[in-house]
């Protein structure tokens, strides 16, 4: 029975020391209370020296641009462009493949002037199509042949290339053509744009289309 008593008295005492007391409105309250002071800010004391650990810092998570998450091959340059580096040996491939595609439009332009009309129309792929003004088309190698054979009189072929572009086995060729030739005494110039569409068959590159216009 004592015991209960006294557990009960302590109970109350715990009790009556954890009572909360009236909150004291802060008009009341002195300047140096807590509750009066003015909001802490983020901003750090001046006269106070900022510490920072090495350990934090080698933590923090290093500042990034809104671009630096893009992957840049090593030896990439400035030109990269939506994380795509601008890779040397593709401006190398560019220019082979524009030098090989110069040197195909030189041979049949020398091939003209000689007269080798069946050697002009080698330079065509067995299934080649020739589109011409007005809806003129020629396609297969008969078609082809006779197109160029009926060039008796040929003068002078000149090529201007204005683009060239394509990968190791496909190369779109754009440009002008000027091409005089003379037919029953009479000289005739004709000058036309040009695409022509060249594919390497068997190791050698063949005109797979030639559309051409006034």
């Amino acid at each position: 029975m004592l015991r209960l008593r006294s557990l009960a008295v302590s109970t109350v005492l715990v009790a009556c020391t954890t009572t909360r007391s009236p909150a004291v409105p802060a008009s009341r309250l002195p300047a140096t209370h807590p509750a009066t002071a003015p909001a802490a800010t983020d901003v750090p004391d001046a006269s106070q020296p900022v510490r920072t650990r090495a350990s934090e810092l080698a933590a923090a998570p290093a500042c990034r641009s809104p671009t630096s998450n893009l992957e840049t091959a090593p030896g990439a340059t400035d030109a990269s462009v939506a994380g795509q580096p601008v890779r040397p040996e593709a401006s190398e491939l560019a220019r082979a493949l524009h030098a090989e595609i110069e040197r195909q439009a030189e041979a049949m332009e020398i091939a003209f002037r000689r007269g080798e009309m069946r050697r002009v129309a080698s330079f065509y792929a067995e299934d080649a199509v020739m589109l011409a003004p007005g809806g003129g088309r020629h396609a297969g190698r008969a078609a082809i042949d006779a197109y160029w054979a009926k060039f008796t009189e040929p003068v002078e072929w000149r090529l201007d290339t204005i683009g060239i572009e394509g990968q190791e086995s496909l190369a779109v060729h754009r440009g002008r053509s000027t091409l005089v030739y003379r037919r029953e005494g009479v000289e005739h110039t004709s000058v036309v744009e040009f695409v022509l569409v060249w594919v390497r068959v068997a190791g050698r590159w063949r005109i797979a289309v030639d559309a051409y216009w006034r």
